[in-house]
């Protein structure tokens, strides 16, 4: 898994990602060996972005 990105979409979050949860969530997948976690708001970044994160 060391090779292996993941999102969180912040789209529905009152803080996006400065929201406690999505922080939490970015803190448990990078510590189940995920080498990337970002975050997408698709209410303001492209959809298209979400492509880049399937398997």
């Amino acid at each position: 898994m060391s090779n292996r990105k993941a999102t969180i979409i912040t789209t529905a979050s009152h803080k996006k990602q400065n929201n406690r949860f999505a922080m939490k969530a970015k803190e448990d997948l990078l510590g189940f060996g995920f080498k990337k976690v970002d975050f997408i708001d698709i209410e303001f970044d492209k959809p298209e972005l979400l492509e880049k994160y399937i398997m």
